[in-house]
């Protein structure tokens, strides 16, 4: 097996025992018994059981945020089918199973040292960050009114999350189908657009 496969291994069955355990009643013992290597392997692949959860948090969910930010990258004469574009992608991302237990984890380590930093955000900061001067490059082309743009996208932010939010913290439920993706999305985007909009320029829910 190359190296890079067996490093997969271990934090796929990491996730797994995550999953099943906490992470604080986890052990790095626990993952060798799961993946079926000894713990000097594991030790020659990650330095503890915090380096191991850092390696989950942050590369484990760079493709979905990679996608969410090429959204935001491209260029976008039609406004609405941009915020629809990106907010499908990111309620796909942002409770996707794999990231809602990221997150259910991070959550139950709050407060803790070493859990204050930004990188166990999930990529939160470099969404906001884009959407926020993705609006902003709307708001100069007088696509959308005149605003401050961090809260305007806080705002759309939370009117993606709110339906979603509560159940994937304390529970594990599958992801969202595309047709609740879309209800979400349609919803979503007739407040932002009622609060943001130009005249007459407001999304329409779908039914």
């Amino acid at each position: 097996m190359k190296k890079s496969e067996r490093r997969e291994a271990i934090l796929a069955a990491a996730l797994e025992v995550f999953a099943e355990s906490g992470y604080d009643r986890a052990s790095m013992s626990d993952i060798c018994a799961r993946v079926g290597y000894s713990k000097a392997t594991l030790y020659n692949y990650f330095a503890s059981k915090e380096a191991l959860f850092l390696d989950l948090v942050g590369p484990a969910t760079q493709a979905g945020l990679d996608a969410v930010h090429d959204t935001l990258a491209a260029p976008a004469p039609d406004l609405n089918a941009a915020l629809e574009h990106f907010a499908r992608t990111y309620l796909a991302h942002s409770f996707s199973p794999r990231v809602a237990l990221l997150r259910r984890l991070l959550v139950s380590q709050a407060g803790r040292p070493g859990f204050e930093g930004g990188h166990y955000d999930l990529g939160a900061a470099r969404t906001m960050a884009l959407l926020t001067r993705f609006l902003r490059s709307q708001m100069d082309a007088g696509r959308l009114r005149e605003a401050d743009p961090a809260r305007a996208a806080l705002h759309l932010k939370s009117l993606l999350e709110a339906e979603w939010s509560r159940r994937y913290l304390f529970e594990a439920p599958p992801a969202p189908t595309p047709e609740q993706i879309e209800r979400t999305t349609a919803s979503a985007l007739s407040v932002f657009m009622a609060a943001y909009g130009l005249p007459g320029t407001a999304t329409l829910e779908k039914e």
